[in-house]
């Protein structure tokens, strides 16, 4: 359940950025009681509810999710295009010297996402 109401906050976002009005967004704002729409937002979760997540966004080959990785989600628009597009990254250990990581699905616009 918990990855349905996060793919559920996703969409909702995009719709924001599409130009919905953000209070109206259920799922959003049962986790957000600002009043003003925020700049940035964690979502924090253990890495066997990670795994779910990264099957949805097409990282199906992974075996275990290493502790403390991440995946982080970009929304932004492409100054050349104009167009609102969405970015997944997986990084297996948001703190190695390495900087490891994975792009999810690629650079997606909002409808592909």
């Amino acid at each position: 359940m918990p990855v349905y109401e996060l793919f559920q906050q996703f969409n909702e976002f995009a719709n924001v950025i599409s130009g919905e009005d953000w209070k109206s967004q259920p799922y959003f704002t049962h986790y957000f009681n600002g009043t003003v729409f925020p700049k940035f937002a964690l979502y924090s979760a253990h890495a066997e509810t990670v795994h779910p997540l990264l099957v949805a966004l097409g990282m199906s080959t992974i075996g275990e999710v290493p502790e403390a990785s991440g995946i982080f989600i970009d929304y932004f628009t492409n100054t050349n295009t104009g167009e609102d597009r969405v970015r997944a990254i997986f990084r297996p250990d948001p703190l190695s010297a390495d900087k490891e990581e994975v792009l999810l699905g690629g650079d997606l616009s909002l409808t592909d996402f």
